[in-house]
């Protein structure tokens, strides 16, 4: 390009040189410059360079305008007064791209003019610059561009998508200064990288959420702006889908007599850009288009390549098979899958194979005695062929008293041939001559190969209608049943016509009166259409028209009047709901119920009554129906029982075939308060706070117990409220009044309950608008020093601890072995059984024994007087020697070995108590309500194996004891006595009997284990009196009744009998023997067993 430029300057410079020649200085023109404006002169630009001649006003002779870049070429003209003009509108945005000056403000235009002043002068010419100065006149512009794509997985902060750069055909001083990207999401944000607008990821992508977006970039010059919005699309994992190498779209091609064979129509080639499974690419037939021709092709592979085949022949005549697309599919094996699709269409060509088709479009009457021109039939003449548009013919080949002509309307469609023809008669017609003609019609396509279709239609020749028929009677009568059944006839009609033949023939018809209910047929026959119904209507009136073929009629009156009869159910029309409150006294009035029947006479008389049937007896038999229709009470009614009651009634007519009904009348039971809430939760008498342990340091108004109250009433009847009874345990408790939770209301931090067992009495009451009912039950809370207290007095640490456990637990467990087995040895010697266990080392037992004698008047945590009596001495003499017997009796079952009699142990439960104990204190309770149907049940069990070693001493394993102990009076207390063996195990219920008394016996000298034996009951009592024979002679007694129970429901709380530490029961050991020596002496050597079956 430049040395192109030097060239044309050395070629300048040479033609000037030759001529007489002036250089002007440049001239500086704006920017957008309307054509046929004067931008400079020629004398203007050169002070040398001659002007037109004076006194010619058309100037010089001869002037051109040459421009030295020929892109100029037409842009500016020289007059001949050297005036240089705009040939057209100049934009410099328009020459820069000419000139390759865009970027630059100023763009120079070099010319070279050329004048002849005069014919005989010499050409004079200047070389001059137009410079165009660049204004901001043009604002950015984006091109056209797609949407973007962006990986879902791209990583935040990526900014590697280029986006649209902004155009501005200004110079560079206006060319775009910055972009902004608005995005409602805030998704995405512009970065500029060399000068280049990027798109920067602010935000996690997620395809399956937002597949795309619409974002608008905007750029500006500084004056100018300019926006494009650009469509961000969201791309899945990259699995490059199957690209189609023929294209997205194939056109095929065939004539409608293609075969089916394994030519495909179109082969099916693509390529995948992944490799391994995700280039492996499968076909199928995505859609087809009509859906009614996805039969007609298949996808397969042939000969190792996969095709579009035809699997049926296509019909051009079916103008759904002309045309088709199928979208044929190309899946890759990748995960998740990726595919492309490509359009195959489908033309199918015609082929001349089907004949003209003739079609009867309307046939006309032709009348006998008409003259010609009489409009017979038209008909309509198809070819599906496209090849026979325009070419078909029809004409008649027989009988000339027709004529068939084209209709001038018909005209070919451009999809199939289609023409209209008329057949008129040229002649008049006789039928007793001929009742019919006959018609041959021939059409032909005119194709090749020309197919002809032949056709023949018969004329009948109609007779005309002279008169009408006639009834014979102008009315009818008849009386029939309203149970005339369905299609019976009713009556008959008959009308004549003096016609013969078609118009002669009568039709019996009714009026749309008559046929809500009847039939008619050709005979005049009128039958019954639907069930007849003499309540609905009496007398049923309406015509009967006959009519002959030529439309000629007569009419007669028909009347049929309805006889009653019994064909209709009694119905119920009285309330069908009630109510009455429960517990009414008889005679109550309930509803006031009634039937009706709208048959007539005795048909309609109705009676009723309540039904007699078993399935509505338990119901009905809280009624009586009286003969006026009052329903009233006949006893009370429990509305726990029935919240609503169905009351059947049944009612009859007094027909010869009577009829019956049944209804049902819904009496709903209003409530009365007569039944009182009961606590369902906790059970009365349960103890508490032991598997869900209380302790004493909770904060205050902690929640420790919901109880659950129901009552059976409805409404504010039922609505419960709670409220604490004074109990030893009132002032550390409240209970909220509608919920029923207990919280806690002691301070922990200031003054924290003792730890121990304490009773709480809840009383509900409901609601009840004229009397309010109540209960009252009472159980048992356990609480708990908190963890921390107790190993903080222990003073040493965890280890220690520990360590003292295990080995006090084998100290312990050799003790008990060797204290067994001694036992056992000396079975056979029971006169020596009280020293042998002595011998053996029962001080452990005896320890027990010690360890249970609470202070009954100053149990830890229940300060109250001992209801315990002393016991009679005399009594205790009595029963000593069968006390021993029994004793003996136990001890000798114990022959199974201690490893198998610790392990049943330890799968057992236990409870002790003693007087003053929560078991003694719920005995002596029980008897107290007694008198009001309460019961306690007893809950203090423990399981063995969470026994320590420290306070299992505390219990008497009683396994597999078959003892009974009756109940005696002694003094109005009661004692213990041995009864005859249990054979059957026996598991502790809550029943409403009395419970036993517990007592105080002989002084106790020591404690009786019980080892293995057969047969045991599930609760056994023992209380064990004498002394030094077994235990080693104490003082005192004390009777311990032990419990067993074999699951964890059962066992549901620990240490029953205990409410205080071992360290309080060792402080009132002493006292307790010191009390018991001064009111008994035992004998060293006597000994007393008694127990008693809970």
């Amino acid at each position: 390009m430049k040395g192109l430029r030097m060239l044309r300057l050395v070629g300048a410079f040479i033609f000037a040189a030759s001529l007489r020649f002036a250089v002007a200085s440049e001239t500086r023109l704006p920017d957008n410059i309307n054509f046929n404006s004067k931008v400079a002169s020629l004398t203007a630009l050169s002070r040398d360079f001659p002007p037109p001649p004076a006194g010619d006003p058309s100037g010089y002779y001869r002037a051109s305008l040459r421009p030295y870049q020929t892109q100029l070429e037409g842009f500016f003209v020289v007059d001949r007064l050297g005036t240089i003009s705009a040939n057209r509108d100049i934009d410099r945005d328009e020459i820069c791209s000419k000139l390759d000056c865009c970027g630059s403000l100023e763009c120079r235009m070099e010319f070279i003019a050329s004048v002849t002043v005069r014919p005989a002068d010499s050409a004079r010419t200047l070389t001059f610059q137009l410079v165009l100065i660049d204004e901001n006149d043009e604002a950015p512009s984006f091109p056209n561009s797609g949407p973007i794509d962006i990986r879902e997985d791209a990583v935040v902060g990526s900014d590697n998508v280029k986006l649209p750069a902004a155009v501005d055909k200004d110079s560079p001083a206006f060319s775009v200064k910055a972009y902004n990207l608005t995005d409602p999401t805030g998704t995405f944000a512009v970065v500029l990288k060399s000068g280049v607008p990027h798109i920067k990821l602010l935000r996690p992508l997620d395809r399956e959420t937002e597949p795309q977006y619409q974002v608008t970039l905007r750029a500006t010059d500084g004056e100018h702006e300019g926006s494009v919005v650009i469509t961000v699309r969201v791309g899945d994992v990259n699995d490059n889908p199957p690209i189609f190498d023929q294209g997205t779209f194939v056109k095929s091609e065939f004539p409608e007599n293609r075969r089916v064979n394994n030519d495909p129509i179109s082969p099916l080639t693509a390529s995948d850009k992944d490799a391994g499974r995700n280039a492996k690419v499968i076909y199928r037939i995505a859609a087809v288009d009509p859906p009614t021709l996805n039969s007609f092709f298949d996808v397969r592979i042939e000969n190792g390549f996969w095709g579009l085949f035809l699997n049926q022949s296509l019909d051009y005549e079916v103008p759904q098979q002309r045309t088709a697309k199928v979208f044929i599919e190309a899946r890759d094996q990748g995960s998740p899958p990726q595919s492309s699709t490509c359009t195959v269409s489908i033309s199918v060509t015609d082929i001349n194979d089907n004949e003209p088709v003739i079609k009867e479009l309307a046939n006309y009457q032709l009348d006998e005695h008409r003259p010609p021109e009489v409009l017979v039939k038209a008909i309509q003449v198809t070819d599906a062929d496209a090849v026979s548009i325009g070419k078909v013919q029809c004409m008649l080949e027989s009988n000339p008293k027709f004529k068939l002509e084209r209709n001038t309307i018909s005209s070919p469609t451009d999809i199939v041939e289609q023409a209209t023809y008329n057949m008129y008669s040229t002649t008049t017609f006789d039928y007793e001559v001929a009742q019919e003609e006959k018609v041959d019609i021939k059409c032909l396509d005119n194709a090749s190969p020309v197919r002809t279709t032949r056709q023949s239609f018969i004329i009948p020749i109609r007779e005309t209608n002279d008169d009408p028929p006639k009834f014979i009677s102008k009315s009818y009568f008849k009386q029939v049943d309203e149970d005339l059944s369905v299609n019976r006839q009713a009556l008959k009609v008959s009308a004549t016509d003096r016609d013969k033949g078609f118009y002669g023939e009568i039709e019996y018809l009714l009026d749309e009166i008559g046929q809500r209910n009847f039939t008619v047929d050709s005979e005049g026959s009128i039958k019954v259409k639907v069930p007849l119904d003499r309540e609905t209507a009496k007398n049923l009136r309406f015509n009967v028209i006959a009519r002959d073929r030529g439309n000629l009629s007569d009419t007669a009156t028909v009347v049929i009047e309805l006889l009653d009869v019994n064909d209709n159910d009694p119905y119920y029309t009285g309330p069908l709901t009630a109510s009455v409150q429960e517990n009414s006294p008889p005679g109550t009035p309930v509803a006031q119920v009634s039937f009706a029947d709208p048959d007539l006479g005795e048909n309609g008389t109705v009676d009723f009554d309540l039904s007699s049937s078993e399935e509505h007896r338990p119901v009905n038999e809280y009624f009586s129906l009286h003969r006026n229709g009052t329903l009233t009470v006949r006893k009370p009614i429990d509305r726990e029982t029935w919240s609503s009651m169905p009351v059947a009634l049944t009612a009859w007519d007094m027909g010869l075939r009577r009829r019956s009904s049944t209804a049902v009348l819904t009496v709903n039971i209003g409530d009365v308060n007569d039944c009182p809430p009961t606590v369902v939760k906790p059970r009365p008498g349960a103890l508490l706070g032991i598997g869900n342990v209380f302790y004493t340091n909770v904060p205050r108004k902690t929640l420790l117990i919901t109880v659950e109250a129901e009552d059976k009433d409805a409404g504010e009847n039922r609505t419960v409220d709670y409220r604490l009874l004074a109990s030893n345990a009132s002032s550390l408790f409240d209970i909220d009044r509608q919920s029923g939770e207990i919280h806690s209301v002691w301070r922990p931090e200031e003054a924290p309950p003792m730890p121990g067992l304490y009773y709480l009495t809840v009383q509900v009451t409901d609601r009840g608008s004229r009397v309010r009912l109540s209960s009252e039950t009472t159980f048992y809370v356990r609480l708990t020093a908190p963890p921390e207290a107790q190993f903080a007095s222990a003073g040493i640490s965890g280890l220690i601890i520990l360590i003292l456990i295990i080995a006090g637990t084998v100290v312990i467990a050799v003790g008990l072995i060797v204290a067994i087995c001694y036992v056992r040895g000396r079975a056979d010697s029971p006169d020596d059984l009280g020293a042998g266990v002595a011998e053996a080392g029962a001080s452990d037992l005896a320890e027990a024994r010690l360890k249970m004698r609470a202070n009954a008047e100053d149990f830890h945590g229940y300060h109250r007087e001992s209801p315990v009596p002393p016991y009679d001495a005399r009594l205790l003499h009595q029963q000593q020697h069968q006390c021993q017997h029994q004793l003996q009796h136990l001890l000798q079952h114990q022959h199974q070995p201690p490893h198998g009699s610790l392990k049943r142990h330890q799968q057992d439960y236990y409870a002790w108590s003693r007087p003053g104990s929560p078991l003694t204190m719920m005995s002596l309770q029980q008897q107290q309500q007694q008198q009001h149907g309460d019961d306690i049940k007893q809950h203090l069990y423990r399981p063995y194996p969470e026994m320590s070693q420290h306070h299992r001493s505390d219990y008497l394993a009683m396994e597999h004891v078959t003892l009974t102990c009756g109940r005696g009076g002694i003094g109005g207390h009661n004692t213990f006595m041995r009864g005859p063996a249990v054979q059957t195990p026996m598991k502790m219920t809550c029943q409403t009997s009395p419970r036993i008394h517990m007592q105080t016996s002989s002084s106790l000298g020591g404690g009786a284990s019980s080892g293995g034996g057969g047969g045991g009951s599930e609760v056994t009592a023992i209380t064990t009196t004498g002394g030094s024979s077994i235990a080693g002679g104490g003082a005192g007694a004390t009777l311990c009744l032990h419990e067993r129970r074999h699951s964890e429901e059962d066992a549901s709380v620990d240490d029953s009998g205990r409410g205080g530490s071992m360290e309080d029961l060792r402080q009132q050991k002493q006292q307790q023997q010191q009390q018991q020596h001064a009111v008994f002496k035992p004998k060293p050597a006597e000994s007393a067993v008694g127990g008693t079956m809970i």
